[in-house]
């Protein structure tokens, strides 16, 4: 190692200190991997000297279950467990097999469910007019209804038949392909009807055929997307998808509820129930929020995380618009020449509004100096715009109070 550094200290030419910075690195690749090595056999003996003193399986308060001698079971305070325990929980685990199957098949479901709401939320977020286009679903779901009507189901491609009539797809829109379309509007469109299908799977419903089930679901997603405001949409699109996932998490929880094989096997064993709790949760299916805090690199929960990002970033526009238009309207009282026009009365809320921001941001580098830079900003604004001091403390509020747009 350190003759590698040597070396890369004494390479004078670009190519020796590429070289030497190569060998350097493959240096500390083996370094690490000796240790890492070298941990692995310290914790293989470890176990296998407990193991010749007769180690005994134990759980502590966080739910491990391990082997312990009995000298390190006294000392940590920790609960002894029978020799069948692990064969115990297998059996359990094999008679709750269908509920941990309807579980992760929940969970499966409400991640695509979240995953689409994010990239329907990421188009709104790129151009947000394709909400003006909702009204042109009416026609649509008239049509589909009426086929539902005849038939138990609709299958993909004759409902993207139905939506090109409508013009809500392309001709060339095929079933399988949806996620191929380029163009902003169709891509929306596939996207919403494809959540239909999606969130009729996660309450039961399954295969490439549109049930009345699915109907519904994709008649209050329009229903709840029939505004051109982003916000609205994208809180209606998040409540929707809240809710899916609520019904998920439940559906989890009864693999490890009293009544469960799981529980009551695990409840007889454990003395301590924070230690039940917390080794039920290491046995369970992970619930939606523990799978997306454990796989942040999932593209699903990439996708299900631009949902959140687009509704914090629309309410932070419409509270940006919300105080300019406080400012445009105290500006029309003050007198003030040049806003008795539309565009210089925009123009001057605009610099009031940055101006604003600003004060917010020296508050926050100099909290000591609150209000010395209040009364400044005050006594400026009233002499500059002919603001009266009771409105400009509204004004100065509504910023310090509330999150600002950046």
């Amino acid at each position: 190692m350190i003759r590698a550094e040597d070396e890369l200290a004494k390479a004078t030419t670009p190519a020796e200190k590429a070289a030497a910075a190569e060998k350097l690195e493959r240096v500390k690749l083996i370094r690490t991997q000796l240790y890492a090595a070298k941990e692995r056999q310290s914790a293989i003996q470890a176990q296998a000297e407990i193991d010749a003193q007769g180690g005994i399986f134990a759980i502590g308060i966080d739910g491990n279950v391990q082997k312990f001698t009995p000298q390190e079971i006294e000392a940590g305070g920790l609960q002894k467990l029978g020799p069948d325990f692990d064969d115990k929980v297998q059996k359990a685990t094999a008679q709750d097999s269908s509920k941990i199957e309807a579980a992760n098949k929940a969970r499966e479901s409400a991640l695509s469910v979240g995953s689409l709401s994010g990239e329907l939320a990421d188009i709104i977020s790129q151009d947000s007019r394709v909400l003006t286009q909702t009204a042109n679903f009416v026609g649509f779901l008239n049509k589909l209804e009426a086929e539902l009507q005849a038939v138990n189901s609709v299958t993909e491609q004759r409902v993207i038949a139905l939506a090109q009539e409508e013009n809500l797809l392309p001709f060339n829109a095929k079933a399988g392909e949806l996620d191929k379309l380029s163009d902003l509007n169709s891509r929306f469109n596939a996207k919403l009807i494809q959540l239909g299908f999606t969130a009729g799977a996660s309450e039961g419903t399954s295969g490439n055929a549109m049930s009345n089930q699915d109907y519904n679901n994709l008649v209050r997603l329009i229903s709840a997307g029939n505004t051109r405001n982003p916000a609205t949409f994208l809180t209606n699109l998040n409540d929707y998808t809240q809710r899916r996932i609520a019904q998920t998490n439940s559906m989890v929880n009864t693999t490890i509820r009293p009544g469960s094989s799981l529980f009551n096997t695990v409840d007889i064993a454990v003395a301590s129930d924070q230690a039940r709790d917390a080794l039920l949760k290491r046995l369970s299916p992970p619930d939606f929020d523990t799978f997306v805090q454990d796989n942040p690199n999932e593209f699903r929960v990439q996708n299900y995380q631009k949902l959140q990002q687009a509704l914090d970033n629309a309410q932070k526009r419409q509270e940006g618009g919300t105080k300019l238009r406080q400012i445009m309207f105290l500006l029309q009282g003050s007198g003030l020449e040049g806003v008795d026009n539309t565009s210089g009365l925009i123009q001057k809320s605009q610099v009031i509004d940055s101006q604003l921001k600003e004060l917010v941001n020296t508050i926050n580098n100099d909290p000591a100096n609150k209000n010395l830079a209040i009364d400044a900003f005050n006594n400026y604004a009233a002499q500059t715009y002919g603001l009266q001091l009771p409105d400009l403390e509204v004004l100065v509020n509504l910023y310090i109070n509330q999150p600002q747009q950046r």
